[in-house]
Parts: structure tokens; C-alpha cells; sequence
């Protein structure tokens, strides 16, 4: 787990996460994403002032092994149409 710095800037009304291990940002527009985020370290928005440090929790900066799949969609086993032939 990576250790994070984390805080809300009430002038733009965004969380700022920023990664320690390789200064990588993420910054998080939607309240509901931004509430979700403070509940898993018991923090409200109201209360969220100045910056926090902490470990990845929530897993923002986990390695995500992603499949490179444009066509993902049609290759969906219900979008499928098949006959039996006799």
C-alpha cells in the first residue's frame, strides 16, 4: 500500500490525492466520489481542512490490469445470435 496525501480545496471544490511513492494526482470532482472517499477514513467534508497523510485505503493508485478491449462490447455472449442449423 502506498502512502497518500490527501486534501479538499474549497476554492475549486475538488479532493486532491497525490501519490508519494511516484507524485501521481488524482483529483476528484463529484461529491458523491469525494464523500465515499473521506467515509473510509472517518472524515466529513465540513472537517476536511488542511492536508492528510495516510495509506491508499481505497486502493486510487492500485495497478489495475486492464485488458486493451475496443471491441469488448460485441464480443458479449447475450449480444450473440445464433441458429441451429439441421
Amino acid at each position: 500500500m502506498s502512502e497518500i496525501k490527501f486534501w479538499y480545496d474549497e476554492s475549486i471544490e475538488r479532493l486532491i490525492i497525490l501519490n508519494l511513492d511516484n507524485q501521481k494526482r488524482v483529483v476528484y470532482r463529484s461529491k458523491k466520489r469525494i464523500e465515499t472517499f473521506l467515509s473510509t477514513y472517518d472524515l466529513a467534508l465540513s472537517s476536511c481542512k488542511g492536508v492528510f497523510l495516510d495509506v491508499d485505503r481505497v486502493g486510487v493508485f492500485k495497478a489495475r490490469e486492464r485488458e486493451f478491449a475496443p471491441f469488448r462490447w460485441f464480443r458479449k455472449t447475450e449480444n450473440t445470435y445464433s441458429e441451429s442449423v439441421e
